[in-house]
């Protein structure tokens, strides 16, 4: 925010009024009571990064510079202002702490504010003037190259990153649009403080140095150029330039050193693409080797098997061939022992046929002898192939043998 002289009467030198703290607005705006009013005010002859804009030309170090003012500044607390001027519906004036510090002195000296010098009644206290040559002589805040998002440390990246060495061997990559201005940066330091270490690829290309480069052919705008001196601008501009030239001669180099590499990387690719030929070949030739290696492997197996089958079935045919002759044999003996019980049967019965056959003619005899020939009247007769149940006594046959008593 601009803090300049008042429209009306400009500043008055030297009245000091007591004001009470209430709020810290931003870098260089201050809301006090004044007589039990609330009154904005805003730092005289400085200007620090504004909070919450678009324009992202005025943010780097807005943050810290709220912070180094809040540091000084506490709700309730008496401050004097100094210079007292009116601006609007505010004020203008100079802030003076305790110690009798100017607040905006401070801010100038820390690199967080431009000193609008030209602005400044040339009555007034060289104090801006002192703090403004400390800040420069220090590289404080906004003249720091230690600060991505500062011009400074802008055109250190792309120098450090067309002077040293990649710590990878890649293709440049496209460089993003030159930053003039962010509160998220400020905590990562810049190479060229560091000795050129640790700087992203993206900015050792020449799309990154020209992106720099072009900053300074745009409208210099913003707390980051107004804190910068002709100098100081003249300086980093030439340093920016030179940084193209040598991103241009580093990125030749580099392309020559890439042929080198891809056509050594060609051979190494012929060599390998032969090598993996052959070893193509010789494990083709082995895997048909251990193909046919299996399948005589497989042909033996198979004929071992099938002569085991055969040997098995033989086995089978011949335990079968000796059980059916087995049956066969007992079948024949046991026949054989029928045939021969049957005949011992048959013989036994027509020697017994006999034997009856004989006592019947002797018994035929006898009963010529004795005249009647009519039954001895024993019992009653029975049948040839007949008698009383169990009865085993002895048979007194009649004549013609046609039937038997007890006797």
């Amino acid at each position: 925010m601009d803090a300049v002289t008042g429209s009306s009467g400009g500043v008055r030198q030297g009245r000091a009024v007591v004001a009470t703290v209430q709020d810290v607005i931003d870098g260089d705006t201050v809301k006090v009571i004044i007589d039990g009013t609330p009154t904005m005010v805003d730092l005289a002859f400085i200007r620090t990064p504004t909070v919450g804009t678009s324009d992202s030309t005025a943010e780097c170090l807005a943050n810290q510079a709220v912070e180094e003012v809040n540091t000084h500044l506490s709700r309730g607390m008496n401050i004097d202002l100094v210079d007292f001027g009116k601006l609007g519906p505010g004020v203008v004036a100079s802030v003076r702490l305790a110690d009798g510090a100017d607040l905006g002195a401070l801010l100038v000296r820390h690199g967080l504010a431009a000193a609008l010098l030209d602005q400044r009644p040339g009555t007034l206290s060289d104090e801006l003037v002192v703090a403004n040559d400390a800040a420069i002589e220090s590289s404080a805040g906004l003249h720091s190259p230690n600060i991505p998002c500062t011009v400074p440390g802008q055109v250190a990246l792309v120098w450090c990153g067309a002077t040293t060495a990649s710590s990878q061997h890649t293709s440049p990559s496209p460089s993003p649009t030159p930053r003039t201005a962010t509160t998220t940066t400020t905590t990562r330091s810049a190479s060229a403080a560091a000795g050129c270490k640790d700087v992203d690829d993206q900015h050792r290309t020449v799309a990154a140095a020209m992106a720099i480069k072009r900053l300074f052919a745009q409208p210099r705008v913003g707390v980051i150029w107004d804190v910068l001196t002709e100098a100081e601008q003249t300086a980093l501009e030439a340093k920016a330039n030179e940084a193209v030239e040598q991103a241009r001669a580093r990125e030749a180099d580099a392309g020559h050193r890439s042929s080198a590499a891809k056509s050594k990387a060609s051979v190494a690719s012929s060599k390998a693409a032969a090598s993996s030929a052959a070893a193509r070949s010789a494990e083709a030739s082995r895997q048909a080797e251990a193909s046919q290696q299996a399948e005589a492997a497989r042909r033996a197996e198979a004929s071992r098997q099938s002569a085991a089958a055969s040997r098995s079935a033989e086995a089978s045919r011949a335990v079968r061939e000796q059980a059916e002759r087995e049956t066969a044999e007992r079948a024949a003996a046991e026949q054989a022992e029928r045939e021969r019980a049957a005949d011992e049967a048959s013989r036994a019965e027509a020697q017994q046929n006999a034997e009856e056959r004989a006592r019947e003619e002797s018994d035929d005899a006898d009963s010529d002898g004795g005249g009647s020939g009519s039954s001895k009247g024993y019992g009653p007769v029975y049948p040839r192939n007949g008698g009383p149940p169990g009865y085993t006594g002895p048979r007194c046959w009649l004549p013609n043998a046609a039937g038997w008593q007890k006797c």
